[in-house]
This record gives C-alpha cells, structure tokens and sequence, in this order.
C-alpha cells in the first residue's frame, strides 16, 4: 500500500510505544505482545494509543472522547473500548489499566518511546498488515454501513438490511474475503476516509453507499472504492419503486462481484433472492427480530418471536425469517428460556428450519440452523453434516464457522472449535457475544483457562443476561485456582437462574460425556458445587 498524505516520505513515522511485553505499533494499527499481533478493534486501539502517550497520567473521558473526533461518545462507547483494552493486557484484575471513580482512566505503566525511520514503516508489508485480517490473495472488501440521507427510522432499519444483505450476498463467493458486519458497523463509526478503512483492516476495497426516498420511490447509490488509493473502481445509481426494492439489492451485489472478480460470467453472479420477501412489511419485521435475537440477551427472545411470527403470517414463503424463527427455539433451548418443553421448543424450530430450507436450499442460514437443532437432538453426524454444508454454501461468512464451532464443542472437539474461532474472527474480529462465548469454552474445555479467563469476564460484562458465559467464568476461575472468585461467580449464576441451575446444566445438557464434560464438571466442583 502506498503512504497515504500524511505518511509521506518527508515526514516522520509514528513512535513506537512498548512496556512490559507490549508494543503499540501506530503506523502497523498493531498491538503486539513478545513479537505476536494481539486483536484489538480499532476505535479500542485509538483509545490504548491516547493512554500509552499520557501514561500515567489520568485521563478523563473528555480527554479520551477526542479520539471520536467530533463524534459524540458515550459513556458506554468509552467503557467498551477499555474493556478490550483491558482484555488485549490480559489485565483481569485491572492493574494497568485502572479506573480512577469520578476522574477517568489511567494506563499504570513506564512506556517507552521507540523513534521509527520513515522507510522503515513498511505500511504495505505483509508484516505490517493488521492481525484481524487472515492474509489472502483473494479480493477483500469491507461493506461500511449503508447510511440514510433521508428520514425516518424505517428507512435506517432497511439501510441495516440493505448493508447485510450485500455483505452476506458477496460472503457466498469463495473468491472474495470479506469483512464481517460486526467489525464492519464498528469501523465506521470512526469516520475514517476510505484509505484509513483500508489500513484499518487491511483490505483492498471499501464499499459505500445510501439509502433515500422519496414517494414511492427508492434511491440507492453505491460505489466500490480502491482503498490504496482511494479512487473510484466502480459506481452506480439505482432508482424505482419502492416496491422493487429487492431487486436493486440482487443487482448491487451482482454488480459489486462482477467488478472485483471480471474472471467470473456476470450472469453467475445475477442470482434469484434465496428465499427472500417483496413486503417491505414482513421485511421490516423480520430485521427487528433479527436484530433482537443478535443482542444475545434472552430477555429479548421473546420480542423477537412475536415480530419474526408476525413476518412469516404476512409471507409465509419469507425462508429467512423462518430460520430465524428456528434459530430462536434453539437458543430457547440451550438457556432454558421461553414457553413449552424441550420437545416441543426442538420440533418448532426443525419445523422452521426445515421450511426454511425447502424455500431456499441454497441459503446457507438454513443449513446452520439445522446443524446446531440436529445437535440439540443429539444426531450429532447430521449436526455436523448440517453445519459444514452452510460452510460450504457461504465460506466468507463468520457465523457459520461459528455454527460449527459450537456444535464440536458439545461433542468433544473443542480444539477444532477453536480453530474454526479464530477463521471466525478473522472475517469479523469485533466479536458478538455468541462469538466470544464459542471462543471462550472452546478454550476452556481445551484446558487454556488463562486465555478462555478474559473473554469470559468480557462476554459476562457485555451481556450480563447470557448467564452460559458465567459457566465458562466459573471453570476457568476455578482451574486457575481462584477459587474464592469461582464461588463468587457460581453464586451469581445461581442468584440469575436459580440454585438448581449448575447441577442441571451438568445432568441435563447436550456436552457428552468425555474428557472435556469432566473438566467442566471438576471446575464446578472445585468452585463448590456439591454434587458436581
């Protein structure tokens, strides 16, 4: 990659800042530790930037908001970002990142300042390349957030769906890398040009976009821009009913692919919706439940059945909505949520998914969804036949890995599974709390406590309502042993989900019995679980 305006040859590169086994390589976008690049968002890395230059120091969070540039940022924005900070030190016990209550944060650490030669920056080097992107020769793109230059909140909740559904569109094309949306939402909000998004996760195209309306029409505009340089490669208008909306979104993407990959037939690319809807309304519908369901809160499941149903009554041949509605009734399953028993919560959601997949067999969702419900019934070859085949169907899209990780870990094979994470994070490296549960009991049923330990603290801490993270919290404490802490978190589970809960989730889950059942069930043991 060429240096960008202000990285030009007759100006000095970033310093380098190391302490202790770190170093925070600016002009890389890197965090290292002993010489290995450590994730870490973008926005969290500007903000570990900010404090490693004021080390020592306390900043406030009026101080560290500049990083936003202008941007408001929350205080939720700003707590989220030291979090992954803190998760990137392995500072679990916060002793070098520390709050100060009132005052803001302050980084409790000597840095030191390693003056770098301009040509020996190396921005466009393989090594210099960000550690969340895995190094390919394919095309990578980044689909940034589809914006609304018009009003109202339906047309942002269709730019929503808009941008995933060309990001998950160009994911089912092996010759393309790209970017999962996670990461994608958070890099926008930097407000970065096209070649800082590049850098920021080594990409070599960005594509942008809006949404705007006007009566009975729907105006989209999208470009594909060349992040090196930031010109240009491919832009295009589109204008029509509204009522055609659909449409437009099979020929952007359609569009997109053939202008990154002109070895391809353009015809191949032109492909029916897999199952999709011309009701703006079930749509609609269908993205807010979408959405619910992805916070991983299960007090939200319930909402999000109600709105998924709504969109499957108005179009009983939507195959998205339908698999989303079965993937519901599988996570109804595995956190004991939700009206009617096992059985019945089982047979709905292959009722779902098998619907789904008799509309669109080519949907890689649907096959996911099968996957991990065969699992929940125990026909665990036909979970992982399942699983891999959404793999197969959409090889650039993160949850599926995921879908497979989390099937292996209930059947022994965790060290798979963490594999199949790590390919995971590397097309979405802001992780989703699901993402970062897999994650974390992969490693823990694996024996890595210290490493499955902070993004378990983490997942408890984004999504305090997905009490299964405190079952990793629990083993992996217990293990280490900080056992007077493992009690503590054992208590708190039972306080969330009653005082049977931890002996029924041995006696009554889908982990069969093995090697790693019985380091999950010595862990609950060791933190104080009578009968464990």
């Amino acid at each position: 990659m060429n240096p960008t305006e202000s990285e030009t040859p007759d100006r000095p590169a970033s310093p380098r800042l190391s302490f202790g086994d770190f170093v925070i390589d600016p002009q890389a976008a890197q965090l290292l530790r002993q010489g290995r690049a450590v994730e870490l968002r973008p926005k969290s890395f500007e903000v570990l930037c900010l404090l490693a230059q004021n080390a020592e120091r306390v900043l406030s969070r009026d101080e560290l908001a500049q990083v936003w540039k202008g941007r408001v940022a929350t205080d939720e924005s700003i707590a989220q970002c030291v979090s992954d900070i803190r998760r990137a030190l392995s500072d679990t016990d916060q002793r070098l990142l520390q709050t100060m209550p009132r005052r803001g944060y302050v980084l409790k650490v000597q840095v030191q300042v390693h003056r770098v030669a301009p040509a020996a920056s190396a921005v466009g080097s393989r090594a210099a390349q960000p550690a969340n992107v895995m190094a390919t020769e394919r095309p990578s793109i980044v689909v940034m957030p589809f914006t609304n230059i018009g009003d109202g909140a339906r047309l942002d909740m269709l730019a929503r769906g808009f941008t995933e559904d060309v990001t998950t569109g160009l994911a089912r094309y092996p010759q393309l890398f790209v970017i999962g949306r996670e990461s994608a939402v958070v890099i926008g909000e930097g407000a970065l040009d096209e070649r800082a998004m590049g850098r920021a996760v080594g990409v070599r195209f960005v594509v942008q976009g809006s949404l705007r309306w006007s009566p009975g029409q729907i105006h989209v505009n999208a470009k594909l821009v060349r992040a090196e340089t930031g010109t240009v490669a491919w832009a295009d208008r589109f204008d029509g009913p509204d009522d055609q909306f659909f449409a437009f979104q099979d020929e952007i993407v359609a569009r997109i692919v053939a202008a990154l990959v002109d070895s391809v037939d353009r015809q191949s690319h032109q492909q029916p919706r897999r199952g999709g809807t011309d009701s703006l309304s079930a749509y609609g519908l269908f993205l807010q439940g979408r959405e619910l369901r992805r916070t991983a809160t299960p007090a939200n499941f319930a909402q999000a059945q109600l709105l998924l149903d709504s969109a499957v009554a108005l179009d009983p041949n939507f195959a998205p909505a339908h698999g989303e509605l079965a993937y519901v009734q599988h996570f109804s399953i595995g956190l004991h949520i939700g009206a009617g028993s096992r059985a019945e919560k089982l047979e709905r959601g292959l009722r779902h998914a098998r619907r789904a997949y008799e509309l669109a067999p080519d949907l890689p969702f649907a096959s996911l969804v099968l996957g991990n419900l065969h699992m929940r019934a125990h026909d665990h070859a036909a979970a992982e036949r399942w699983a891999r085949r959404a793999i197969r169907l959409g090889p650039g899209d993160a949850e599926n890995y995921a879908g497979l990780a989390n099937v292996l870990s209930f059947v022994g094979r965790s060290e798979e599974a963490v594999e199949l994470m790590h390919t995971a994070n590397r097309y979405d490296p802001i992780l989703p709390p699901f993402h970062e549960f897999y994650l974390a009991r992969a490693l823990a049923w694996t024996g890595r406590f210290d490493a499955a330990l902070p993004l378990a603290q983490s997942c408890v801490n984004r999504t305090p309502g997905l009490w299964v993270c405190k079952v990793v919290l629990v083993v992996a404490l217990a293990h280490l042993g900080r056992i007077s802490e493992a009690a503590a978190a054992l208590a708190d589970w039972r306080a969330q989900c009653g005082h049977e809960a931890p002996q029924n989730y041995l006696d009554r889950g889908d982990t069969l019995p093995g090697p790693e059942y019985d380091r999950m069930r010595d862990g609950l043991r060791l933190a104080g679980l009578a009968d464990g």
